[in-house]
């Protein structure tokens, strides 16, 4: 494959078929201590559902493999978002884009306050964005992986980004030995065994209070996020967006705007033969032509590039916007955030769907490093 980050499906899954195992071992032990009704067997049918989504292509999704309603926990949202979003995905586009570190930056510094949901066109319902330069959900978890997908969650339309960590392997998934022994514990009732188990995985992230969530899901319900533009949906959600209480959380949903609505406007902008190409759904391989093992050998990679190497005024750019990321200074050669536009004197045209990029700058550049012209609005189109 031509991007490992790809593989973080694959590591998803099994983190969501690990977290299902210890939901069957603690409703169980629940239930032998008589301390609980007998629950939704959902979790019981986790085992099944990689074999199912290997084999769904063409298929509605089965519910049997969620709850039969959500409490609005961010667990249970990461447990019943994660199947339906995964079976969107393979069903939809298998698409993966790929971002390198200077774009994504880039369009992090790249304001979106006059785009509206509608305005995007999104190269597919479902897809999955891998990037060198993870998103961090504070405090603990560094993503470099987004699966953005339209579904209907629980009758509600909404645009679901699950967030998986770049350590999930080493954070959230059990080895095959301790899979075993939880089911043996769950088996025989063997209570005492799979504490042992889960001590032994998550002990030391549980006592250091360092315990991430293996995929974060962020939920925006399409309503919501239709009314008015998205820079004035986030405002909205900053008091108390959803579940998350982490003050730096909003920069998270930030920063997830700013790549998602990059990229679609990126792609948009492509001449028609590779944009052609970048939006190409991938189809199913054909029965018997080799073991399905991995979700991932399934995908399509896509590497978002420039034509042309960046400018050395665009590398002055990126190493200004980190530096004013830490310092927040504002000096004589100052900043000039990028933004989106669309071309002269189309106004707002529904048909006009072209949208021109004024990158990101620094005034009067040349105060900073002898030899940078002074800067100015560098349109790409």
């Amino acid at each position: 494959m031509k991007n490992s980050k790809a593989i973080r499906l694959d590591q998803a899954l099994q983190a969501w078929e690990d977290v299902c195992l210890m939901m069957e071992a603690n409703y169980k032990q629940a239930q032998f201590e008589n301390r609980l009704k007998a629950p939704d067997d959902f979790y019981e049918y986790a085992p099944e559902f990689r074999k199912f989504l290997i084999n769904s292509f063409g298929q509605n999704f089965d519910p049997k493999f969620i709850c039969e309603k959500t409490d609005g926990s961010a667990a249970i949202d990461m447990v019943n978002s994660f199947p339906i979003c995964i079976h969107s995905w393979i069903n939809n586009s298998r698409r993966v884009y790929h971002l390198p570190s200077a774009l994504q930056r880039m369009f992090l510094a790249t304001s979106f306050k006059k785009i509206r949901f509608s305005d995007l066109r999104l190269p597919f319902s479902s897809f999955v964005i891998t990037l060198d330069r993870p998103i961090e959900f504070p405090p603990y978890q560094k993503n470099d992986c987004l699966l953005i997908a339209n579904i209907n969650y629980y009758g509600v339309d909404t645009l679901a980004t699950l967030l998986i960590d770049r350590d999930i392997q080493l954070n959230c998934i059990f080895s095959p030995e301790a899979r075993e022994r939880i089911r043996w514990g769950i088996n025989r009732q063997h209570w005492d065994k799979i504490t042992k188990v889960v001590k032994d995985k998550f002990g030391g992230q549980i006592l250091s209070n360092k315990f991430a969530m293996p995929i974060v899901p962020i939920l925006h319900k399409k309503e919501e996020l239709n009314i008015g533009t998205i820079w004035e949906y986030q405002n909205r959600k900053e008091a108390d967006i959803y579940k998350y209480k982490f003050k730096d959380f909003t920069s998270t949903v930030s920063s997830i705007f700013h790549i998602l609505i990059g990229l679609c406007f990126y792609l948009q902008n492509l001449p028609p033969k590779i944009y052609q190409e970048a939006t190409e759904r991938k189809k199913p391989r054909l029965a018997g032509s080799g073991p399905k093992k991995l979700i991932s050998e399934e995908s399509e990679i896509f590497n978002i590039s420039s034509e042309s190497l960046l400018s050395r005024e665009e590398q002055l750019v990126l190493e200004f916007f980190d530096e004013k990321e830490k310092t927040d200074a504002k000096v004589s050669p100052h900043f000039r955030t990028g933004y989106w536009r669309r071309p002269p004197g189309t106004g707002h045209d529904p048909e006009q769907m072209k949208t021109i990029w004024v990158k990101p700058t620094i005034v009067n550049a040349k105060l900073i490093l002898e030899g940078i012209p002074r800067a100015s609005k560098n349109i790409l189109t």
